[in-house]
């Protein structure tokens, strides 16, 4: 088996559970090292035991931009490589809900989290 994805460092959203945690595990089996972005749970702590050494975890809360700043610093402190992102968590609330800062629940962690993310870890996926 050829191994496409070694030495790539991959931060997966929601890499816990779900499509996120099955891609995680896909992508490790092809040689890369992901860090799954997501909340400390017990799930988050089965899901690093299940996917193995080369799997880390950086702690986030996609409703809260302040804790979506703070994972992009945690991550660019402690790594210097990002080749792929992938924006996988998400939510459909089953009532109205508002982020810390006061966007709609759905659209804040759906799209407002990943798309400041993305921003803010960009500079490390561009200039490589």
């Amino acid at each position: 088996m050829t191994h496409t994805m070694h030495g790539k460092k991959i931060l997966i959203t929601g890499g816990n559970s779900g499509i996120g945690f099955e891609t995680a595990k896909a992508l490790i089996a092809q040689g890369a090292a992901v860090v799954i972005a997501s909340r400390a749970s017990a799930k988050t702590d089965a899901a690093l035991t299940a996917l193995g050494p080369s799997a880390r975890h950086l702690a986030v809360d996609l409703s809260d931009l302040s804790s979506v700043r703070a994972l992009a610093d945690a991550y660019l402190a402690e790594y210097q490589q990002l080749d792929v992102l992938i924006n996988n968590a998400g939510l459909f609330p089953a009532k109205q809900q508002m982020t810390q800062q006061g966007f709609e629940m759905q659209f804040g962690v759906n799209h407002l989290s990943h798309f400041l993310l993305s921003q803010l870890l960009l500079p490390l996926m561009i200039h490589r």
